[in-house]
């Protein structure tokens, strides 16, 4: 656990110095908590630039996480809250989940997340294609 925790931050240490080198400016901010946890928010060309630098993929590497891919493709993955920016919170919650292996629990979890989807989606239509309700008495 500690191991992890240790990769983690020499993650989020990176993602603050690239951050700082591009920006000109120190865009961290450092938590009362721990001072050695730097809080960000990344930004899609952001998340693509860390999500291709070296020390960012040795840590990935060693904490059995492959390498991304199509980091742009994956930035609504890692930006849960949908606002155009991962925050650190994001970034250390996702990369925790893309440890190790995927097993079935996994396969399944997409699964139904996308039936649920699917029926959402029927029921949205559905009420579309009622067309317009009277207003009520």
């Amino acid at each position: 656990r500690e191991f992890v925790r240790e990769k983690l931050r020499i993650m989020v240490m990176r993602v603050g110095e690239l951050m700082a080198q591009k920006h000109g400016e120190m865009r961290t901010t450092f938590s009362a908590v721990d001072d050695e946890v730097a809080a960000f928010a990344l930004e899609r060309d952001d998340f693509v630039t860390i999500m291709k630098d070296p020390v960012v993929l040795e840590a990935m590497q060693e904490l059995d996480i492959d390498e991304i891919g199509n980091p742009a493709g994956m930035f609504d993955t890692f930006d849960a809250d949908d606002d155009g920016e991962v925050s650190m919170l994001e970034f250390v919650t996702v990369m925790t989940k893309l440890r190790g292996e995927s097993g079935k629990t996994d396969v399944i979890e997409c699964v139904v997340s996308i039936r649920n989807l699917q029926a959402q989606v029927a029921d949205l239509a559905l009420m579309l294609s009622a067309g317009p309700r009277p207003p009520s008495a």
